[in-house]
């Protein structure tokens, strides 16, 4: 057993490896370079584009459950050049440090460590674009509605932490059968997660993965499963209120886009509906033939939200949907 433990370890390291080599080309390209900074008990790892003295607004990121900072780059490498940009890998995930079952992942407690990043990265008079996703959606309405102040605007890509009044799929799979298709450690769950986090057209059936594919999918489904007990308390620490977002919703104040796959199975698209009334000057947009992954199926629509805020919203400026 050591011995399978102690090579399946090698492995991930030599995945990590070689993906870091991957992405740093990347990076590279759209511009971006890794960094590390301390703050909040954690040594934070993210990627940043531009310069930290300039007055430019910032743009920061927040990505999902189980994901990195580097899934953001198809929507960041979009944003407008004139803006700062930084996309961290939360604490959890990624290679921020220390990875510890014990840790609180509450929505809370995320965003306590998200505002000590912030003030570690982001002088006190600089604007902020908020942009999240999914369970980094949650965290960063939530962000938005307890500490508003710095914050200009505020980006929501189908965020958790509000009820449906229609379930998921993945959420009647998980509460009438036990099957939680978001933890995905091996090739065929993987397969699985792939087959409810985007959009397939009716009649769709996905291959199975054969030769190399199956090979890189089996190295980071590995990686995964070394990862699963932070990923297993992360989930438990967020679901422990589930709609926490939607509780907070009437505290936001700034102008802010909602971006819904309307084939979201996931997060179902009927969590619209708990908008109407608690979330102001906002703007929600259900983009057709598009599941949870919003920002990775269109890049381009998102990043041209993002930088309608960033054109139109400045410290001097209001931006109204109403």
């Amino acid at each position: 057993m050591d011995t399978k433990c102690s090579a399946r370890s090698l492995s991930n390291k030599v995945f990590r490896c070689a993906a870091e080599v991957f992405l740093e080309r990347m990076r590279s390209r759209f511009g971006y370079t890794k960094q590390q900074v301390r703050a909040g008990g954690y040594t934070w790892s993210f990627l940043e584009r531009g310069n930290a003295a300039a007055p430019e607004p910032v743009v920061l990121f927040v990505h999902g459950f189980s994901s990195e900072k580097d899934s953001w780059l198809s929507v960041a490498s979009r944003t407008l050049p004139s803006s700062r940009v930084l996309i961290p890998d939360l604490p959890g995930h990624g290679m921020t440090s220390p990875q510890s079952h014990a840790d609180d992942y509450g929505a809370m407690a995320q965003v306590e460590r998200l505002k000590a990043f912030v003030d570690a990265t982001v002088a006190k008079d600089v604007p902020i674009h908020l942009v999240g996703c999914s369970m980094g959606g949650l965290i960063s309405g939530l962000y938005a509605a307890t500490y508003p102040d710095q914050l200009q605007s505020l980006t929501l890509i189908c965020p958790a932490g509000i009820s449906m009044p229609r379930r998921s799929p993945v959420l009647a799979k998980y509460e009438d059968e036990g099957i939680n298709i978001m933890r995905a450690g091996t090739v065929d769950e993987f397969q699985d997660l792939m087959q409810y986090i985007a959009y397939r057209p009716p009649g769709y059936v996905m291959e199975k993965p054969k030769g190399m594919r199956k090979m890189m999918l089996s190295l980071m489904t590995n990686y995964r499963a070394e990862r699963m007990p932070i990923f297993d308390k992360v989930l438990q620490d967020m679901m422990a209120n589930q709609r926490i977002l939607e509780e907070n919703l009437h505290k936001i104040r700034v102008p802010t886009v909602v971006l819904w796959g309307q084939e979201d199975q996931i997060l179902d698209v009927s969590c619209v509906e708990q908008l109407e009334g608690k979330l102001e000057n906002a703007h929600v947009v259900v983009v057709p033939k598009c599941g949870h992954i919003v920002q990775q199926s269109y890049p381009e629509l998102c990043a041209a939200y993002i930088n309608q805020l960033i054109g139109e919203t400045s410290p001097s400026t209001d931006l109204s949907f109403a």
